[in-house]
C-alpha cells in the first residue's frame, strides 16, 4: 500500500487495513495501542476500528512525566535547600496534571482546605479543554 499522507494518517489507515483484513479472520480489535498522540485516536476513533479504549506505550507515559519532573529541577534549581514536603507537592502536583489536567489543581486545593471557588474550578477546566482541543487539532469542546 503506497499513499501519501501525514505520520498521523498512516497510522490510522494502517490500522484501517488491519482490520479489514482481521474481520476476514473473526478477529476483533478492542483497544487502541498508540504512541500517545492523541490525534491519531481520535481518527481512528472515526471508523470505529478499537472501540473507545486506549492503551499507550509506558515509554512515552515515562517520557511525558519525567519533562513534568524535568521541570520541577528547574523550578526548585539544585542550589536552594528544598523542604520534603514542597517537593513532594511538586511531584504530586507534576502527576497529577499528567493524570487529571488542571483540574488536579483543584483537588488539592480542595484538599488542602483552599477553596478556589466556581471561577478557579471553571478557569481550569477551560485551560484542560484548551490543552485537549490542541493535541487532538479540533476546534473549541462544546458542553
Amino acid at each position: 500500500m503506497s499513499k501519501y499522507c501525514t505520520s498521523n494518517d498512516m497510522e490510522v489507515l494502517g490500522g484501517k487495513e488491519t482490520f479489514k483484513r482481521s474481520l476476514d479472520r473473526d478477529i476483533r480489535n478492542t483497544h487502541y495501542l498508540g504512541d500517545g498522540n492523541s490525534k491519531g485516536f481520535v481518527k481512528a476513533q472515526k471508523f470505529d476500528l478499537y472501540g473507545s479504549e486506549r492503551s499507550e506505550c509506558l515509554g512515552q507515559v515515562q517520557k511525558r512525566i519525567g519533562t513534568g519532573l524535568r521541570n520541577l529541577k528547574t523550578l526548585y534549581s539544585e542550589e536552594a535547600f528544598v523542604q520534603l514536603q514542597q517537593l513532594q507537592a511538586g511531584v504530586y502536583e507534576a502527576v497529577g496534571l499528567f493524570n487529571e489536567g488542571c483540574y488536579a489543581r483543584y483537588l488539592t486545593l480542595v484538599e488542602m482546605g483552599l477553596d478556589p471557588g466556581r471561577d478557579g474550578l471553571r478557569a481550569m477546566k477551560r485551560r484542560d479543554e484548551e490543552r485537549i482541543r490542541k493535541s487532538s487539532g479540533r476546534g473549541p469542546l462544546r458542553a
